[in-house]
């Protein structure tokens, strides 16, 4: 059986489906996209990347699908 959500489309005001292939699909191009940022953001100035923390929340309702998320990045001066 495959995930299948549908919800209120905020722009068109109509029911929308969103399978579980483009929600994992959506993932990956997050996935991605941190990868690409913390190799950017390896060092700043003399400060090194020591740690990050990534969270990701999905909350499902009757009503409401939302997702929300957030980076939290530590760095560190090496000694």
């Amino acid at each position: 059986m495959e995930l299948e959500i549908l919800y209120v489309d905020e722009k068109t005001k109509e029911i929308a489906q969103l399978s579980g292939k483009d929600l994992t699909d959506q993932l990956d191009k997050l996935k991605r996209a941190i990868e690409y940022m913390l190799g950017k953001m390896q060092k700043l100035g003399a400060y090194e990347l020591s740690e990050f923390t990534t969270t990701i929340g999905v909350e499902l309702g009757v009503w409401i699908f939302k997702a929300n998320g957030s980076i939290q990045m530590n760095w560190t001066k090496p000694e």
